[in-house]
């Protein structure tokens, strides 16, 4: 069953997912960039948060540029420039220490590294049938969570060491992604598909599709949601539950191997479902497994709600990429999955503070109590979408690549 998940993707998104694999698993650099400012550069809470705040600016704009360049320059191109760069950026990174030159330098690296994401989120669906897509997302997001098992953990024993290992680490395996890239993806112009082979409305700019608007809005509400687990999530287990970090992080790992064990089984056995359907099905999930916090004491208690919400980012996650992804035409779909991923960014962005202050403000079971609450108000809204999106008639699933 296992296996069958994995049946006739093609041989570039195994690729592209190798590309994520080697990525992520040198992800070090973000993970503790906090505690970098903090203790290497003595900054204070306030300075390193607003650090923080400039990459994700920066990264919003990353997004929504890449996502305007990949329609004209292409996705190979862009997404070895964006490794490059972002390699270059982080050894730059490491080797400045004024606030301004660093602040700079947190920004260009952003810009250049996030504009990474909607390129390859284009080549992912540019090799993929729509039937394919969200096994396709899904192999692509079990290697970047495989990869992010790694990354993190070998950079807090480097940073135990000497921060600076984690610049130089980083920044070459951006750089051996790059390599992997350009020696193994192809070039040449992009996959043709048949034009029946997308959802379109035609639109050039996603911004005057006004289905896909309401799936951006409540995205972005459901990602007020998910990313909780950037801040939230960890400080109430660890102020309310009593929870040591290495327990915290033990189930942060179950998240992950969740992902690498069950996301491809579930998404290949939810296809040919409305995909908006399963993604108001997963925000379900997703509410009830961060509003059972509240109510959960102990660590398997608490682990259990975490199985219950990875079950909701496994259904939400993939499907709604490749609703993104089918619902543009060929010539547009770089500025559609482009708005996707500012979408991401945004709630990445958004969530913590909100969070946060209901947190401190109101209590810490609030975040969670709203979470419910949410929930049910994304359940009904992509639900009510559905209907004004039916799944059209697809012809007998071909493709020219292009050679």
């Amino acid at each position: 069953t296992y296996r069958s998940a994995f049946r006739d993707l093609e041989r570039e998104v195994w690729i592209l997912s190798l590309v994520g694999l080697v990525n992520r698993a040198g992800t070090m650099v973000l993970p503790f960039l906090r505690l970098y400012l903090r203790q290497e550069l003595a900054f204070t809470p306030a300075d390193a948060g607003f650090v923080l705040a400039l990459y994700g600016v920066g990264g919003m704009a990353g997004v929504t540029l890449g996502g305007k360049l990949v329609d004209r320059v292409g996705y190979r191109p862009l997404m070895i420039a964006s490794l490059v760069g972002s390699g270059l950026s982080l050894f730059a990174l490491g080797a400045v220490h004024s606030r301004p030159a660093l602040e700079v330098t947190v920004v260009v690296f952003a810009l250049v590294s996030e504009a990474f994401r909607p390129a390859c989120s284009t080549a992912v669906s540019a090799y993929s049938r729509p039937s394919q897509r969200a096994r396709a997302y899904g192999l692509f997001r079990l290697a970047i969570n495989a990869g992010f098992t790694i990354g993190p953990a070998v950079g807090g024993v480097l940073a135990a060491i000497d921060y600076g290992w984690l610049f130089w680490i980083d920044g070459v395996t951006c750089l051996v992604a790059a390599g992997f890239l350009a020696r193994l993806f192809p070039g040449g112009p992009p996959p043709q598909e048949p034009e029946d082979d997308a959802v379109p409305r035609g639109n050039a700019s996603p911004w005057r599709d006004r289905i896909f608007v309401a799936v951006f809005v409540l995205l972005l509400l459901q990602g007020l949601i998910f990313f909780q687990v950037q801040t939230t999530f960890s400080l109430f287990l660890k102020e309310q539950r009593g929870l040591a970090e290495p327990t915290i992080g033990f189930l942060f790992a179950v998240n992950t191997a969740l992902i690498i064990v069950a996301e491809m089984i579930l998404v290949q056995r939810v296809q040919g479902r409305h995909p908006l359907r399963v993604v108001a099905v997963g925000c379900l999930f997703l509410a009830l497994g961060f509003g059972l916090l509240p109510w959960a004491r102990g660590l398997w208690a608490i682990a259990s709600t975490v199985a219950i919400w990875t079950v909701g980012e496994m259904l939400v996650a993939p499907l709604v990429m490749a609703w993104f992804a089918n619902r543009a035409s060929p010539a547009s779909r770089g500025r559609y999955l482009g708005a996707a991923a500012l979408c991401f960014s945004a709630a990445s962005v958004i969530a913590p503070l909100v969070g946060t202050r209901l947190y401190e403000r109101v209590g810490p079971d609030a975040p969670w109590l709203g979470a419910l609450v949410l929930g049910g108000v994304l359940f009904l809204g992509f639900w009510w979408l559905a209907r004004f999106d039916p799944e059209p008639t697809r012809p007998p699933e071909s493709r020219e690549v292009a050679q």
